[in-house]
């Protein structure tokens, strides 16, 4: 499993896991760890992406496509590929909607990006000064933390409360 140090917590545990079951597994992070995943040049790896920071599907699946800079998984699918330039331009929630089952019936099949783990974001939003954080309850395709949402989006929603 080839990461950064942002899974040292995860990694070995998982590399352990899988040794665990059968599976022969190790865990590293190189230096050029995102290089390897960039390039396609790894076996297993490990790592979070943002898909959901637009608060928008198409930006998710987008991940997906054919020559994306996020697509880490090397996967070309050119009918997923067509599904999801349509959903470039889709102005209805019932269409936007077709599409989404569309390409996820293609996804699903193909499986691109296999979870081995759930990563939780970890951040504590405190409620006494402010309200309105956003989270995955308010806005279903964020997770809802300022790294990936971009602090100016969350800035916006906050609410003062009137706590001294």
């Amino acid at each position: 499993i080839t990461s950064f140090a942002l899974w040292t917590d995860l990694g070995p545990v998982l590399s352990e896991t899988l040794r665990q079951h059968g599976i022969e597994s190790s865990y590293s992070e190189p230096t050029d760890a995102y290089d390897q995943l960039a390039g396609g040049t790894y076996t297993c790896g490990l790592f979070g992406h943002n898909g959901a920071q637009s608060g928008t599907i198409y930006r998710t699946l987008q991940l997906y496509t054919t020559g994306d800079s996020g697509n880490l998984f090397q996967y070309s699918n050119p009918d997923f590929d067509a599904i999801v330039e349509q959903l470039a331009t889709a102005a209805d929630e019932t269409t936007t909607r077709e599409l989404e089952h569309a390409a996820m019936e293609i996804w699903l099949q193909d499986l691109p990006d296999v979870q081995l783990v759930q990563f939780y974001n970890r951040t504590g939003n405190n409620q006494h000064y402010w309200t309105n954080w956003p989270s995955t309850a308010t806005d279903p395709y964020m997770n809802g933390i300022h790294p990936h949402t971009g602090f100016a989006y969350t800035l916006l929603k906050l609410e003062p409360t009137d706590a001294p």
